[in-house]
């Protein structure tokens, strides 16, 4: 296992006035790519610890992690008077899962919480009690009303309308997206998870954003910052750029500030044409390199 101890003296966020250690996994050798382990970074001048910070990170091979505002880079700066120097510490840890018991958990094991097992059961032929009808493309989902009432406040107050009219099965349409991409919103509306997001997480956020589901659109903002590669960093910066994400904005945006020539290589990147969000691109490489 091979790791890279890095240091932006000018921050993850150019604008935030803090110093930023990141700590990167090289090669996880015989370890899982996706590692839990405690960090503990300590800023040291003439062997005096000035700041100290311990956090728990999942690291893999792509993304460095650190704390985003370890130290001013004022307090910095004036801490390292008069010769200059510092000593960055990092100090890494396993967690142990193993409790160290001498009795069971429990003489009594219950069975895992099937609330959305049971829930997603309603969304199967024969559609049990269903009221709604959505219309996407060319295909028909049946789903309930009270379900995407209580999840989204963009459903309730377009059912409140149509409910004026008439109490019986309405009909919904949805013509800017595919079928897949509602039936994964379905399947969190009503279960609180989504199958295979990695795989739809950019099309999906665009659901949860235009109906206000909150949960499901910081799950989709984790998956596609947990699947940042240099063939997906472009569209991902695009993505959330465009739908109000500005954590995942800055993390990309750092992330291609690191793999620079491969990313600027990508079909995504020549796809880029927003002139503000280039800017912000150029601007953070121009930062990082001074």
């Amino acid at each position: 296992m091979a790791w890279r101890l890095r240091l932006y003296p000018g921050g993850l966020n150019p604008e935030s006035g803090f110093v930023t250690p990141t700590l990167n996994l090289i090669t996880p050798g015989s370890a899982s790519p996706d590692i839990a382990l405690f960090c503990e970074f300590s800023f040291v001048v003439r062997d005096k610890v000035i700041v100290h910070s311990k956090v728990q990170y999942k690291f893999n091979k792509l993304m460095g992690m650190g704390p985003s505002k370890f130290i001013q880079r004022a307090q910095m700066i004036a801490a390292c008077a008069p010769d200059d120097s510092f000593t960055i510490l990092c100090t890494i840890q396993r967690p142990s899962n193993v409790p160290n018991l001498t009795k069971p958990l429990t003489l009594f094991p219950m069975e895992g919480n099937e609330i959305g097992d049971d829930c997603n059961e309603l969304l199967k032929e024969p559609y049990p009690f269903s009221d709604l009808t959505i219309i996407v493309g060319e295909e028909k989902i049946s789903a309930h009303k009270a379900f995407l009432v209580a999840r989204s406040p963009v459903f309730a107050a377009e059912f409140s309308i149509k409910l004026q009219k008439s109490s019986r099965m309405v009909i919904l349409e949805i013509p800017d997206m595919e079928p897949k991409i509602i039936r994964a919103m379905l399947e969190f509306i009503y279960t609180d998870r989504v199958t295979d997001l990695g795989q739809i997480a950019s099309g999906l956020i665009v659901a949860a954003h235009k109906y206000d589901l909150k949960r499901l659109k910081i799950m989709c903002q984790e998956s596609l910052y947990e699947n940042l590669s240099t063939t997906t960093a472009a569209h991902t910066l695009v993505i959330a750029d465009q739908y109000g994400s500005p954590a995942l904005t800055q993390a990309t945006i750092n992330f291609i500030a690191d793999h620079y020539h491969e990313v600027t290589e990508s079909d995504g990147f020549k796809k880029i044409t927003d002139a503000d969000l280039l800017k912000k691109l150029m601007h953070t490489i121009a930062t990082r390199r001074c």
